[in-house]
């Protein structure tokens, strides 16, 4: 679903006429920005000046300044201090980051400890056990980890060492007795509260060193960017400032990464799909602290080497998600869909890749999703959400059934006992089907704007401002409306389109799959992403197509010709299904989707989001001839062909709906073909449009044309299509000549009807 940004008021559009003068930018570029939260002249100079002049004094946390006393001290004692980090590009990103300002403070003796997927998240007896025998140190601090962990650091401070717990994960009921530097922490000066593991760790090292710990803040712009955090105020000026240092080649294992990732132009979302997952794929490989070493190394040949290994480790990572991900879809094929969660669980997955996996679900079926995997006896699972629904308080409702869990709004680690499994799946589906209705589930995508003039190469080049782009500050998508367009392969063979509409140039990748739709005779709302390139030193312009819409022209005229047609065709036939709810269509979907002996046809694009049917291909079927009155058909090219069992309507049909080939099996979805339609059978009622059709003359051949030429506010159109559908049965009334005829010598009983008696007896 298409979402625009909301009209605003005339005191909003003055206040972004008077921004917009003050900053030298476009009344367009400042709508944006205003859309986004940015209301302020202070709020907009900080937005457009990003950069370290922003930044937070570090003493403003909970924690900062006895932690700076604890280090001091033990930097002038010769301690030993070990930097306890976490498996994930967070995790080390933010170990390497506070390493190395300890290191710059004057730490000689300093220990870092990664723990492998395997051994456990965050601070673990056994794993504590070993770090204090083998390392004998004096202070511990955790980083990206350690808020949930009071009994493990009990443990540590009861053998007589000091701990420090730098974190920014979601605050558990009881946190650990020591010193805690959390940016969630309530009761503190640091107005942000949205800082990544690396983020805290920089914060610290900052109130140690100074700025010259900015010298690390390309790490913790990868750490921010690879832990999804919202690019928005101090965020977007620490990224801002890491991506400086990252395109001065600062640091050389970056610059080896980026190498090696093969990415062309250093930009936020650039990293976020080539640098991160380099990081990642070491933890979820089984060698978390691969990444360390290359991000602590200086020798050139070791950074290589480092580099390279972490290039496997991706693309091993990226070849066993694929076999994960189908995995898992083939138990939701066979499991069914959960109509508000996916909770699924298999012994032999990859406990390193399942929030990957997960990830990929929720994108594709627009709902929660954990998946759990079994070692030892436990199960440890990843949950990731969608941005409506905070899986970490969803989480958090069934903790009396889990042996530990932690995390955030949009993802959460979970470990449940084999007993308790099934029993926290129901409680987690009964807690969100009670707290979250169906708006929460609708996908949709932000636009700012349907284009209605040119769109320039100088506008886009200034949208370039609202830079870096990332999670809570999208790149900026715009939509332009299309009726004709000619789209064609840039090359035989390719499965990218290229079309011109009357705004904007447009390049669809991987679209050839569409492209029956996109050229079909439908209003199509188009949803692109401006782009700018330069060849041979001259600029152009073409817009990146990201989804698009339709709908069938003159399309008030066919929902009602579907209306009629349906009451007409499907009370007067035993050959078609009548009593479609979810549940069944579900059923029918998993029966016919993979056979090829079906098809399901719908009008409306939504209902392909509904069924979850959006990603199998797709066909406009005409089944009254090539004109307007389409269909769109899922799962068929061909819609004549002979093989054809059933016909599923997943909303009202257009036309004809007894067309597709020789098949006379149709089934039509009850919930969605009068979903909001009201329809009367009180005598009082018919009489009233009785009245109406006899004391005026109605040109036309159908109840539909009659219907459209009447304006009334108390009765509807569906309404006067269904009293006049049961008047024409009964032979009250008829056409004839063209126009719509009163047979004043017939008299009969409403009941008679079938039409009439169906719609009274809610058979619809």
């Amino acid at each position: 679903m298409i979402v625009y940004q909301t009209d605003y008021t005339t005191e909003q559009l003055n206040i972004i006429s008077a921004l917009a003068k003050r900053f030298g930018i476009s009344q367009k570029l400042a709508k944006i920005i205003f859309s986004r939260g940015i209301t302020t002249e202070e709020k907009m100079q900080k937005y457009l000046h990003p950069g370290k002049q922003n930044f937070l004094n570090p003493f403003l946390l909970k924690g900062v300044s006895e932690a700076v006393e604890r280090i001091t001290f033990a930097r002038d004692n010769g301690e030993r201090v070990l930097v306890f980090g976490d498996y994930d590009a967070d995790g080390i990103c933010a170990t390497t980051v506070l390493a190395n300002c300890l290191r710059d403070f004057g730490i000689r003796k300093i220990f870092t400890v990664i723990p492998e997927r395997s051994q456990g998240y965050g601070l673990t007896h056994d794993l504590v056990e070993q770090m204090l025998e083998e390392c004998e140190p004096d202070l511990v601090i955790t980083v990206d980890c350690g808020i949930s962990c009071k009994e493990e650091v009990a443990f540590i401070e009861d053998v007589g060492v000091d701990v420090i717990v730098t974190d920014h994960h979601e605050i558990p009921d009881e946190i650990p007795d020591c010193t805690v530097i959390n940016c969630k922490l309530k009761d503190q000066d640091y107005p942000f509260d949205a800082l990544c593991g690396a983020g805290v760790a920089y914060k610290l090292g900052y109130a140690l060193i100074g700025s010259r710990a900015n010298e690390y803040l390309d790490l913790v712009s990868i750490a921010t960017i690879a832990d999804s955090m919202p690019l928005l105020e101090e965020n977007r000026d620490i990224v801002f400032e890491g991506l400086k240092l990252i395109k001065n080649l600062k640091n050389p294992a970056i610059a080896k990464l980026i190498e090696v990732s093969g990415l062309k132009e250093v930009t936020s979302t650039g990293l976020a799909f080539t640098v991160a997952p380099r990081i990642n794929a070491a933890g979820r490989m089984g060698n978390a602290n691969c990444a360390l070493d290359l991000l602590l190394e200086s020798d050139l040949k070791e950074i290589s080497d480092y580099c390279n290994k972490l290039n496997d480790y991706n693309v091993q990572r990226q070849n066993e998600c694929d076999k994960l991900l189908k995995s898992a879809k083939a138990k939701i094929e066979k499991e069914g869909l959960g109509e508000k969660v996916i909770v699924l669980h298999d012994d032999e997955w990859n406990g390193g890749l399942v929030g990957i996996v997960a990830a990929k679900l929720v994108e594709e079926f627009s709902r929660p999703v954990v998946l759990f995997t079994k070692t030892d006896k436990y199960y440890h699972g990843s949950a990731r959400s969608i941005e409506s629904i905070n899986i970490f308080q969803a989480v958090n409702a069934c903790k009396h059934l889990l042996v530990e869990f932690g995390g955030h709004a949009q993802a959460a680690g979970i470990t449940v006992s084999e007993q308790n499994l099934p029993l926290f799946a129901k409680e987690l589906a009964k807690f969100i089907d009670e707290n979250y209705t169906s708006d929460y589930f609708a996908s949709s995508l932000e636009v700012e704007d349907i284009i209605s003039e040119r769109f320039t190469v100088d506008f886009a080049k200034e949208l370039t401002l609202l830079e870096p782009f990332g999670t809570g500050n999208r790149k900026p998508l715009f939509c332009v409306k299309a009726e004709n367009v000619n789209a064609s392969p840039l090359k035989p063979g390719s499965p990218h389109l290229g079309f011109r509409t009357e705004y904007i140039d447009l390049l669809y990748f991987n679209g050839a799959k569409d492209l029956e739709i996109i050229n079909s005779p439908a209003e199509k709302h188009i949803v692109f992403e401006p782009n700018v390139s330069v060849f041979n030193g001259r600029e152009s312009l073409k817009g990146y197509v990201r989804s698009f819409e339709y709908k069938i022209v003159n399309g008030e005229r066919l929902i009602l010709d579907g209306f009629k047609n349906y009451l007409l065709t499907v009370f007067n036939s035993g050959e078609y299904d009548k009593t479609l709810d979810n549940e069944l269509i579900e059923q029918l979907i998993a029966k016919y989707r993979n056979d090829g002996t079906a098809i399901f046809a719908v009008n409306d694009v939504n209902n392909l989001r509904k069924y979850k049917l959006g990603k199998m291909k797709c066909s406009l079927y005409y089944p009254q001839g090539k004109t307007v009155e389409a269909e769109l058909v899922v799962g068929l090219k061909d819609c004549g062909a002979s093989t054809i069992e059933k016909v599923i309507y997943l909303d009202i049909p257009f036309g004809n709906i007894a067309t597709v080939g020789n098949c006379k099996n149709y089934a039509v979805a009850n919930c969605l073909a009068f979903d909001g339609i009201q329809l009367s059978t009180e005598k009082s009622v018919f009489a009233e449009v009785f009245k109406i059709l006899k004391l005026n003359r109605f040109y036309g051949k159908s109840s539909v044309d009659v219907a459209l030429g009447i304006v009334n506010e108390n009765i509807s159109q569906h309404q006067i299509i269904f009293c006049l559908e049961v008047f024409l049965e009964l032979g009250i009334f008829s056409f004839a000549q063209g126009s719509l005829q009163l047979n004043g010598k017939v008299k009969s009983d409403l009941t008679v009807s079938k039409i009439y008696c169906a719609v009274r007896d809610k058979n619809l």
